[in-house]
């Protein structure tokens, strides 16, 4: 069975699952204009030049927003700007760095991103089952995902929340891939469709899609090498 998982992952190329939304040119125009003019609040700035792959100004924002955070808000706010600026530069254990200490019992949804964020950081450095461990931690919490419920009903139709938070989906893909590599597989099917469903409402097609086609695929996979009737 091993062996067929590894032939999967290799051919599907599997990295987990991620959100890309990027802004019109008139937007981007728009918004370097208010850059030019000093017209931009410091976040607004940082999120600007972190979706322009500028990473490296926008943690100097964020850095400063940090500094002077009047509220646990804003402070997590720019502490997740880091984090997300650094993996894009693979600077893992920086990203890592940034977050802690981590919220392990989670007030906020803030609280579940920054866990959702340290969960993504955990697989790309391999650590699967501290990833796993994380991930379930922030997700848990979340009134759209009833994590439990989930994983006793595998065949079941799940139906979202339309209230989706905008990494729930991505953090869903990304627990069922830590749910594969540690070959808890129906465990991994539950989470992918609704990791899948979850893209869809959000518009984001090409990734609902490949949340999809990896439920199906490892769905296939367990029937063929279930237990002869």
């Amino acid at each position: 069975m091993k062996m067929y998982l590894i032939l999967l992952l290799l051919i599907l190329g599997l990295n987990g699952c991620s959100l890309n939304n990027a802004g019109s040119a008139d937007t981007q125009i728009d918004t370097a204009n208010l850059i030019k003019n000093n017209q931009m609040t410091g976040l607004q700035k940082a999120k600007f030049l972190q979706h322009q792959g500028r990473h490296q100004e926008a943690v100097i924002e964020y850095r400063k927003i940090m500094d002077a955070a009047a509220s646990k808000s804003q402070y997590q706010q720019a502490q997740i700007g880091i984090a997300r600026c650094l993996i894009k530069i693979r600077k893992y254990p920086a990203a890592m760095a940034t977050l802690k200490p981590l919220p392990i019992t989670p007030e906020s949804d803030l609280d579940r991103e920054v866990l959702a964020i340290a969960g993504e950081i955990l697989l790309r450095i391999q650590e699967y089952m501290e990833a796993e461990s994380i991930l379930e931690i922030a997700l848990g919490g979340i009134e759209s995902l009833e994590v439990k419920d989930l994983l006793q009903a595998a065949q079941g139709d799940i139906t979202p929340a339309s209230d989706v938070l905008s990494w729930e989906a991505a953090c869903c893909g990304n627990l069922g891939h830590a749910y594969l590599k540690n070959e808890k597989l129906e465990k991994a099917v539950v989470l992918y469709r609704h990791a899948g469903e979850l893209f869809a409402l959000q518009g984001q097609s090409i990734s609902a899609g490949k949340a999809k086609k990896m439920a199906d695929d490892l769905g296939t996979l367990i029937r063929s090498y279930s237990p002869t009737q």
